[in-house]
């Protein structure tokens, strides 16, 4: 599934055709440091025909494509606001906010996605913005609640939270662990993830069609490091994914971590990691004993 960041997250499109900027007097540059940025694209009708030509180039590309992701996520629209040209465009689709105008932006690009076949998939900003085609799957990042909200509004929903789906957060609270973000989030939390809770209604459940984790680049070094958080946490998610998240998981997932360490210290040779491995302190209540040998050795 490809995937292009629209109207944030955008400062390759930006730095190349600085005219599609909200401030296109400006130059800009690729950024080089992660995070998020006030530049935005411009949400007038030369921005949406030139994301619609290269969508449908990409799509042309790669044949057939059902999904295509446009983000929507993390959008600053301090410039769409101090903009005149903006404003009065704004006011003359009759909406009443930049929040409106933002769903309307990724409104019209879903549409000439939908026109190619592709379905369009979004992060859980563009969802609470409004105005989504019914078809339009939703990626909620931000946490269960959203992603209830979604399914409730009739989205099938993608289940991707920050806990525990973002694998450039640590494996375990110690300090010979890589450099990661916030709390640790081992191999245990993700094999207890439900991505569609019991709780919820039925029909609540069926809009939730899959599972998907993070794995942000910015504090991974190397291919060794990367191979250290993707696995064996990886295989506890795709588990959940394979399941449903059944009762049980999350203890036989930990017991299962020799095997699935073996598998990764032969497949993907990771070698950047604590001596003695991931999950290495003691076991959550309820969870079984066992514990891989280190994948550091090689």
């Amino acid at each position: 599934m490809p995937e292009i960041d629209v109207p944030g997250h955008a400062s390759a499109v930006l730095a190349a055709y600085p005219s599609l900027a909200s401030r296109p007097q400006e130059r800009y540059e690729v950024l080089d440091r992660w995070g998020i940025s006030s530049a935005i694209l411009s949400p007038l009708p030369a921005t949406v025909d030139f994301l619609t030509t290269v969508f449908g180039e990409i799509a042309d590309a790669l044949g057939d494509v059902p999904y295509f992701h446009i983000g929507g996520d993390e959008c600053v629209l301090d410039d769409w606001a101090a903009s005149a040209e903006i404003s009065a465009y704004q006011a003359s689709l009759g909406l009443e906010s930049t929040g409106d105008l933002h769903a309307w932006f990724l409104r019209r690009l879903a549409d000439a996605l939908a026109e190619r076949g592709s379905r369009t998939v979004v992060w859980d900003e563009a969802f609470v913005s409004g105005r989504l085609r019914p078809d339009t799957i939703v990626m909620p990042w931000r946490g269960e609640h959203v992603a209830r909200r979604a399914a409730a509004a009739g989205h099938d929903v993608v289940a991707t939270p920050v806990f525990p789906m973002y694998f450039d957060y640590a494996e375990a609270a110690s300090p010979e662990e890589p450099a990661g973000l916030g709390d640790a989030i081992t191999v245990a939390d993700v094999a207890a993830f439900a991505p569609a809770p019991s709780e919820w209604p039925e029909e609540e459940r069926a809009r939730v069609i899959g599972v998907q984790f993070q794995l942000w680049s910015e504090r991974i070094p190397d291919g060794r490091t990367l191979d250290y958080r993707a696995w064996p946490r990886g295989c506890a998610a795709a588990e959940v994914a394979w399941t449903g998240g059944r009762p049980g998981l999350r203890t036989s997932s930990a017991a299962s971590i020799p095997i699935w360490s073996g598998w990764t210290r032969s497949a993907w040779s990771t070698a950047r990691c604590p001596a003695r491995g991931p999950g290495s302190g003691a076991a959550p209540d309820g969870v079984a004993t066992a514990r891989a040998p280190s994948p550091c050795t090689t």
